[in-house]
């Protein structure tokens, strides 16, 4: 539970900062706790990213919140939007991210 609250915190600060500029401190350190929730690898010129068990049982709010936190993250940390994709820990489909299109879940 300490964890998550910790998680909230980092996602509530990083959240904030994106109204002014990119923090890549605020960023590095969100991503360090989004470790718990998720693992990433490369994939082309984009991202794949597994939800970890931590994650089931989420609402979409939740799962619509967590994936935009990551693909703001993600674009403050490396410079500019890219094509993710997240797939639940079965490897499902559940949401994706585009410089063209925007953040959506997958039904």
């Amino acid at each position: 539970m300490q964890n998550v609250l910790k998680l909230a915190a980092a996602l509530l600060l990083f959240i904030c900062t994106q109204a002014h500029a990119c923090d890549k401190a605020a960023a590095g350190e969100t991503l360090l706790m989004m470790q718990e929730f998720s693992t990433a690898k490369v994939a082309g010129d984009g991202l794949e990213v597994r939800w970890s068990k931590k994650m089931d049982g989420q609402s979409k709010v939740s799962l619509l919140k967590m994936t935009t936190t990551y693909a703001n993250m993600d674009a403050c940390l490396t410079g500019g939007a890219r094509h993710i994709s997240f797939y639940n820990r079965k490897g499902r489909l559940v949401g994706t991210a585009s410089p063209t299109v925007g953040i959506r879940l997958v039904d």
